[in-house]
């Protein structure tokens, strides 16, 4: 009987692993199209902690852009 509690328990960490949970947008739908486009990549597609990785990546994106625009005035 432990051997199949260990089974179970195994099996329920796997299963639970990233498991998705509800996060509100981050960033716009632009933004996230031009994340998509540039990396080929479909974000509702992704693990959650690839999520994470995306959002940090769209931030950066949007901190650049920000940056060029000030540059130019």
């Amino acid at each position: 009987m432990c051997d199949l509690e260990a089974l179970i328990s195994k099996h329920n960490k796997s299963v639970m692993k990233g498991k998705a949970t509800y996060e509100p947008s981050r960033h716009t739908l632009k933004d996230y199209k031009a994340w998509e486009t540039k990396t080929g990549k479909r974000y509702h597609e992704l693990s959650v902690d690839q999520r994470a990785e995306a959002n940090t990546a769209i931030d950066d994106m949007k901190r650049q852009a920000a940056a060029a625009a000030a540059s130019k005035q």
